[in-house]
C-alpha cells in the first residue's frame, strides 16, 4: 500500500471567485524527470506518466518525485504540459513499432502532452501516475501524444495541467487506474 501524499508544496495560484480554479490558469503538479511504465507503451495506451527525482529508466525506481493533483480536478478536461528545466539524452530506445525516437529538446521548450479527462493512477510499483483519458471518442491507444512524450523522456521538466473547463463545486474522486497488466494481449491489458 503506498503512503498518502505529503502537502502539496506547489500551492497553485489562488482561484477565481465562486470557482476552485480558473480556466486556463496552469497548476504545477511536480518537479523531475519524466517518464513512464513500461507497460504504457507495451499495450500502447501511452496514457500516464510520473516524475523521479534522479536516475533514468535503466535504473531501479526509488526516488519518486513528489505529483501533487487537486482532487477537485480529476475527472476535469485538462491540458497536460512539461516545461524543460534541465535538457539530457534519454536513454529510451523508442518505440520500434510506431517509429517514434527520443528528441533532445531545448531548456525553456514547453511540450503540450495531450488534452483529456484529467486521472490519476497507479504505476506497477503502486506509485501516484497522471494521465488524461479521451473524453471525445473511446480509444484504448495513444491517450497522450506519443511523440511529445518521446521528447520529454528522462528530460527534467515542471509537470503542469491547464483546466480547460471552471470547475464550482468538488466532485466525487474518479478511480485510481492501475498500470496495464503486463501479460495478455493490447485488447486485454487495457481492461482494468
Amino acid at each position: 500500500m503506498s503512503k498518502p501524499l505529503p502537502e502539496n508544496p506547489y500551492p497553485p495560484p489562488a482561484p477565481a471567485p465562486g470557482v476552485a480554479h480558473a480556466p486556463g490558469s496552469p497548476i504545477l503538479i511536480g518537479r523531475g524527470r519524466l517518464t513512464w511504465d513500461g507497460s504504457e507503451r507495451r499495450s500502447d495506451r501511452y496514457g500516464y506518466v510520473y516524475l523521479i527525482n534522479s536516475g533514468d529508466s535503466l535504473a531501479p525506481r526509488s526516488d519518486y518525485a513528489v505529483m501533487v493533483v487537486r482532487s477537485e480536478h480529476i475527472g476535469l478536461r485538462a491540458t497536460l504540459r512539461a516545461k524543460i528545466t534541465e535538457a539530457r539524452q534519454s536513454t529510451h530506445i523508442g518505440d520500434l513499432f510506431h517509429g517514434v525516437f527520443p528528441t533532445t529538446p531545448a531548456v525553456g521548450d514547453v511540450i503540450t502532452l495531450g488534452t483529456g479527462l484529467l486521472s490519476k493512477g497507479r504505476n506497477c510499483e503502486g506509485r501516484l501516475t497522471v494521465g488524461l483519458e479521451p473524453f471525445d471518442d473511446e480509444r484504448e491507444t495513444m491517450w497522450l501524444d506519443i511523440k511529445a512524450l518521446y521528447r520529454c523522456h528522462e528530460q527534467t521538466v515542471e509537470l503542469m495541467y491547464e483546466p480547460l473547463e471552471a470547475q464550482e463545486k468538488p466532485t466525487p474522486a474518479a478511480p485510481i487506474r492501475p498500470a496495464p497488466h503486463k501479460t495478455g494481449t493490447k485488447k486485454q491489458a487495457h481492461k482494468i
